[in-house]
C-alpha cells in the first residue's frame, strides 16, 4: 500500500470475505481497486484502535505525557 493510500485507510475499508478480514480501497495513484488480506499480526494491532475512528493513522495534537 502506498503512503498516499495508507494515510486515508480506516475501519470503513475493512470487510470480511471467506472468513478472513480484508482491506479494500481504490488506489489513489490510478484508481485501481485493491483488496488486501489482513494478516494476523496486523489484525491484532488494529483491534487496539477505537472502532469509531475513521483513520488508522492519525497525528495527535495533544502533548505526550
Amino acid at each position: 500500500m502506498a503512503r498516499q493510500d495508507l494515510c486515508r485507510v480506516g475501519w470503513q475499508h475493512v470487510s470480511q470475505k471467506d472468513g478472513r478480514k480484508r482491506i479494500a480501497y481504490n488506489r489513489g495513484k490510478n484508481g485501481v481497486a485493491a483488496d488486501l488480506p489482513i494478516l494476523p499480526e496486523l489484525a491484532e494491532e488494529l483491534e487496539m484502535l477505537p472502532k469509531g475512528r475513521m483513520l488508522f493513522i492519525t497525528q495527535d495534537a495533544r502533548p505526550v505525557g
